[in-house]
């Protein structure tokens, strides 16, 4: 709903302007939304902390725009195939598991 980002990119997570798609969403007659995690500044992500979270169901309840599924761009940056033991063992894969289990 939103243009591609100054990056370039054509799908890419919101940091300012993410609550803005919820209602993007509803008044475009949509009932869900996929929600990007990438690995530039992914700690920014609002599913990475319970105060985030709550943010997100916030908006979930405030328009009824649900979130179906989360997109690991992550990976497309950082893919655990290309990278050594060491690089994986320091990359958020960890709590990237935790971030599925917040999705529900």
């Amino acid at each position: 709903m939103s243009p591609p980002s100054k990056s370039g990119k054509f799908q890419s997570f919101l940091k300012f302007s993410w609550r803005e798609e919820f209602y993007k969403a509803k008044k475009c007659n949509l009932n869900i939304i996929e929600w990007i995690f990438e690995a530039d500044e992914w700690e920014k992500n609002l599913i990475s902390t319970a105060e985030g979270i709550d943010e997100i169901k916030k908006s979930i309840h405030d328009t009824g725009i649900e979130i179906n599924s989360l997109c690991a761009d992550y990976f497309m940056d950082l893919p655990l195939l290309r990278v050594g033991k060491n690089e994986v063992s320091n990359m958020v894969v960890k709590e990237y598991s935790i971030y599925f289990m917040r999705c529900k």
